[in-house]
């Protein structure tokens, strides 16, 4: 279960900074793909994790 917990942060980090430009979308998603692969966490969780990251950063961009 660390390697979910890790994963989460890692995905937190990669939102931070997609959020304020410091990375594009793309280059966010492969790298965190690419952690998930390593670590051994599941690919459709990895996937679902991410993908409801990064739709709260644009639900909060749009109400901004």
């Amino acid at each position: 279960m660390d390697n979910l917990a890790d994963f989460h942060t890692k995905v937190r980090t990669g939102a931070y900074l997609f959020r304020y430009g410091w990375l594009d979308l793309e280059t966010v998603t492969a790298k965190l793909d690419r952690y998930a692969t390593r670590t051994g966490v599941d690919r459709e969780i990895a996937r679902s994790i991410v993908s409801a990251t990064f739709v709260d950063i644009e639900i909060e961009s749009a109400a901004s």
